[in-house]
């Protein structure tokens, strides 16, 4: 184990980093919530944790793995806020369900694919708690145990969430054109 990190390193490290994977985290965040201006925020806050914790990083993971994490983290926390939060207006709630058009695929190595641009609308399509279920699923690679521990939701609901979406996303993709 690495000792921790001085924070007088902190300031040029996050600065790198914020260069090298700014791209990367806004767009697994725009993914998670579908909606531009939500993803903007929630990067800076990713950025600004980063910089605030950068002090008890200690290189167990890659820096761009724990960055991911803790956009997992504040893009749950936004989704929980608008599903649970009383002072959450209709506006906000409306905002967030918004399906606006991806800014550009999740994977830059296929960002030319027709069938990623697809799959990404297909996406868009699922209520977040089931997207967000595939996509800690299937993109982050984790258990359904890691994915209850992150989202407070039963493995069982977790498997019903994505059960039932993979006919709705093979569905969507066979009617665009894409075979599954």
């Amino acid at each position: 184990m690495s000792p921790p990190i001085s924070s007088n390193a902190a300031a040029p490290t996050v600065a790198l980093w914020v260069k090298q994977w700014e791209l990367d985290i806004y767009r697994y965040c725009r993914r998670f919530l579908r909606n531009d201006t939500e993803a903007e925020d929630v990067l800076q806050l990713v950025f600004l944790q980063a910089y605030e914790d950068f002090p008890t990083f200690r290189f167990e993971a890659s820096p761009q793995v724990w960055l991911r994490t803790i956009a997992r983290h504040r893009c749950l926390d936004r989704l929980k806020f608008y599903r649970h939060s009383p002072s959450a207006t209709r506006e906000e709630t409306t905002m967030m369900e918004s399906r606006p058009a991806l800014a550009a695929p999740l994977d830059d190595a296929i960002a030319t694919s027709q069938a990623a641009r697809e799959l990404e609308g297909c996406l868009d399509g699922l209520p977040d708690h089931t997207r967000a279920a595939i996509v800690l699923k299937y993109h982050d690679d984790l258990s359904y145990e890691e994915i209850e521990k992150l989202t407070g939701v039963s493995i069982g609901a977790l498997r019903v969430r994505v059960m039932r979406a993979l006919p709705t996303l093979k569905l969507c993709l066979e009617g665009k054109g894409v075979d599954w």
